[in-house]
């Protein structure tokens, strides 16, 4: 659990003598500061007030006041009156150390040290000023020259005890728990009820793994000071560790009872609440907690996940903005930023990032980010340090630190087992704690099983351009449909065509996953189908709460899941072999043809294309390959250059994908010898459009170890013959089962040799190219690919297979669903 900072600075009081300009104005004075010192601070403000209305430039209460609205967090006018009083008596340390604090209180620590230097220049032996002067240089993260600077207090004044507090707190920062377990030791052995050092014993306690002492230190704190509210959020940081939650979030309700304006406590609070699920309340103490701190980072860099799930992305950025710039040397924030870049298009200023998070880390220190490295420099076609980066991948060296690389793994090394390993790994540090909403107790068959969708896709979307029209087709005699759509409102086509395909409709986006998963069960969802996996967007954490009896990852992660909770994946005989199952932990449904299904009703526009304003020459072959450029890798792109190479007037056309990639795959092409024009970029354009383009090229060329999905769909639905290379994981083999399913099995080959020599052969035969394109033409008609309603009550005769398993208190169990 992150945890934020205390105030553990004093207020320096000390004034030189009084010189007051009549003696009454001096006993006002006096019974002003008698009021401060006693906490009637009302009174003592209206005292200073009126001191200065008649002696405006009375330093004794111009100061104080300044300190008095420091402690009541008006730190605005604080800053104004300290400032004055520093006119009126520019010398004085104690309003120079105090101006200090106000500083910091705004988060300007390095004005605040200047102060601090100024105040302990001015007078060597000025204790507080000392102890203020650390304060600051912890802020800056200077805990060495802090730790000085509480020493140098202790070295003027032995016994202080704030000074020894300090210093036992930045030895804690220093990781140097025994040492200051031993200073707190000799504090509370002085100082028997003090709170704070009961409570900082507690932590170096805590820190060496000492946790039942820890608590019994902890307690003495509250024994000692039981309306102290720190110590109930140490507390519940260690009651997190131990997995004790309920009695965590019981500590850090106490403390917010007890000082209900203690940022640190929100932000543990809403870190905890995070970890549950519960983010409505999580967003809102960390908003709580920015309100009170605005120069926290700590808690915008909790808060920045938070807005990123709820859409809020923008928001999420400015967050990771200011925390960078508060903690230049906070690695976690570059990585956050990085993703949210990445996702933006920013890919250069996304590896800016990365390059940060190498130099504060180090190689060994980041490796477990180095999918996610690859694969924005992939985005672009930057390939320097591809080889050393793929080979540490392969050898098993890297564990990826987060579910975004799971994905980025797919495209960067074919092999199934390690797939499942790392997803394995990863799943199992992502979510812990998630134990489910209990068992589901069996119900009895009725006459319509219910079947959710989940995905953040029902819009203009990949996903959606395959499956929209499998929604509409779906049985609704024996099937209630579900959709659950925690994606963007766009109404667009697409969304409108979900909205009206299904039974119910549900937007969810809104809602944490717990709240989505506990709407499943009082719906009775039978089936809840993952649309996402480990996919920009998903909420895996949905079936870890076990939303349904029976759960299944389709079509959106192209591998395993690697997680108890799925119950099933649907696949088919080419993209899963019997020989591969063992590398899937769901059970392996296999329908008859290709896994994917297509929608009939995609159109191809009526506009007919020439090669000119494409970009493309009048005479020769044209290969394409519309994939994302980060699937085309170095080995990939050289066999592209054989191949144009071996074949005069040949172009390859390319999807542009962003404005970075075309340059930097002109360069390769020119260092492979190739023209740099014989390549040619095609821009994003509406899918019914580009489906006509398509028809422009002779041959699209795939790319291993990540196939061409949808996009290969596209090429076959517009007549365009695919060439593709299988590999062994399923992303490495979904061309593969799309080919198989139009009856072109000829265009399937296993090694780069044969690939590299029939992309040549084709190229150098026009004829046998056309021959192709009139089978594909062809076969729409009768291709299983295209034959939605086929698939149709294929995937439902697969679902009844599942539940009557179900029904009947048989574990799930891998299905072949007959042709």
């Amino acid at each position: 659990m992150t945890t934020g900072k205390r105030n553990t600075q004093g207020m320096a009081w000390k004034l030189p003598p009084l010189k007051p300009a009549t003696p009454a104005w001096g006993a006002w004075f006096q019974q002003a500061l008698e009021s401060h010192r006693q906490g009637r601070l009302d009174h003592a403000q209206r005292l200073y007030e009126q001191i200065l209305a008649a002696q405006p430039r009375h330093f004794g209460a111009t100061h104080m006041l300044g300190v008095l609205l420091y402690q009541r967090r008006q730190y605005r006018e604080a800053h104004g009156w300290l400032v004055k009083a520093l006119q009126i008596e520019p010398r004085d340390p104690a309003a120079h150390t105090n101006l200090g604090l106000v500083l910091g209180a705004v988060g300007r620590h390095e004005d605040a040290l200047q102060c601090h230097d100024q105040a302990v220049g001015l007078r060597p032996d000025f204790v507080e000023a000392w102890i203020n002067r650390g304060g600051a240089l912890r802020e800056l993260r200077r805990f060495e020259d802090a730790l000085q600077s509480y020493e140098r207090a202790l070295a003027l004044r032995p016994d202080a005890p704030q000074a020894q507090l300090n210093r036992g707190i930045v030895l804690l920062e220093l990781e140097r728990a025994q040492e200051a377990l031993a200073a707190l030791d000799a504090l509370t052995q002085a100082h028997s009820d003090y709170a704070q050092a009961w409570h900082q014993r507690g932590n170096a306690l805590a820190a060496l793994g000492r946790r039942e002492e820890a608590q019994a230190s902890y307690d003495r704190a509250v024994k000692a000071a039981p309306h102290y509210a720190d110590v109930w959020v140490d507390m519940a940081r260690l009651h997190t560790a131990e997995g004790r939650l309920d009695e965590a979030l019981d500590g850090l309700n106490r403390a917010l009872s007890l000082n209900p304006a203690l940022p640190v406590a929100y932000v543990n609070r809403g870190n905890l609440l995070r970890r549950q699920d519960r983010w409505k309340e999580a967003l809102e103490d960390y908003n709580r907690a920015v309100s009170l701190a605005p120069m926290d980072a700590m808690a915008r860099f909790n808060r920045a996940p938070i807005l990123t799930a709820v859409g809020q992305k923008n928001q999420a950025v400015e967050d990771l903005d200011f925390v960078i710039q508060q903690r230049p040397e906070l690695a976690e924030a570059y990585v956050v930023r990085a993703g949210l870049l990445k996702e933006a298009g920013l890919y250069p200023e996304a590896l800016d990032d990365f390059q940060q998070l190498l130099a504060i880390k180090g190689d060994s220190g980041a490796i477990a980010w180095l999918p996610d490295i690859l694969n924005t420099q992939a985005s672009i076609a930057d390939w320097r340090q591809w080889s050393e980066g793929v080979s540490r991948l392969a050898s098993g060296e890297v564990q990826c630190a987060d579910v975004s690389g799971l994905f980025s793994l797919l495209a960067l090394v074919d092999d199934p087992a390690l797939h499942q390993a790392v997803c394995d790994q990863v799943m199992r540090k992502q979510v812990p704690e998630i134990g489910g909403l209990g068992p589901i107790a069996i119900r009895p068959p009725r006459e319509r099983i219910r079947v959710g969708y989940f995905s953040a896709d029902f819009h203009q979307h990949a996903t959606m351009v395959l499956m929209a029209e499998l929604f509409e087709l779906h049985d609704r005699q024996r099937f209630e449909w579900y959709a659950f759509s925690f994606g963007p409102r766009t109404g667009d086509a697409m969304q409108q065509r979900a909205q009206a395909a299904f039974d119910r409709f549900i937007d969810v986006r809104d809602m944490s996953p717990l709240e989505i998963a506990r709407l499943a069960r009082e719906l009775e969802i039978d089936i809840a189908v993952d649309l996402k996996g480990h996919t920009q967007d998903a909420r895996t954490a949905i079936f870890a709460y076990r939303a349904a009896p029976i759960q299944v990852n389709y079509i959106g992660y192209p591998g395993t899941m690697a997680a108890e909770y799925y119950d099933y994946i649907v696949a088919d005989p080419v993209v899963i072999p019997d020989e591969l199952r063992r590398y899937y932990s769901e059970k392996v449904v296999r329908l008859p043809h290709s896994y994917q299904v297509n929608d009939r009703a995609r159109r191809i526009a009526d506009r007919v294309f020439t090669r000119a304003e494409c970009g493309l020459p009048d005479e020769g072959v044209v290969y394409c390959c519309f994939n994302a450029v980060y699937k085309i890798t170095p080995d990939v792109f050289a066999c592209w250059m054989r191949i144009l190479q071996a074949v005069p007037g040949s172009v390859l056309w390319l999807y542009e994908g962003n404005r970075w990639a075309p340059d930097n795959l002109r360069k390769e092409a020119a260092r492979h010898g190739v023209d740099p024009q014989r390549l040619v970029f095609a821009p994003n354009m509406p899918n019914a459009e580009h489906l006509a383009r398509v028809r422009l090229a002779d041959l699209f060329l795939d790319t291993l170890p990540y196939n061409a999905h949808t996009t290969a769909s596209d090429a076959l639905w517009a007549g365009l013959p695919v060439l593709t290379r299988i590999g062994q994981s399923f992303a490495a083999r979904v061309a593969a089962s799309l080919l198989t399913a139009v009856g072109m099995p000829e265009l399937i080959v296993r090694t780069p040799e044969a690939y590299e020599a029939l992309a040549i052969a084709l190229g150098r035969e026009p004829a046998r190219l056309i021959e192709l394109r009139q089978r594909l033409l062809a076969g729409r008609e009768t291709a299983p690919l295209w034959d939605t309603p086929r698939f149709a009550r294929h995937l439902e005769s697969a679902y009844e297979q599942m539940m009557h398993r179900w029904w009947n208190g048989l574990a799930p169990e891998h299905i072949d669903v007959a042709p």
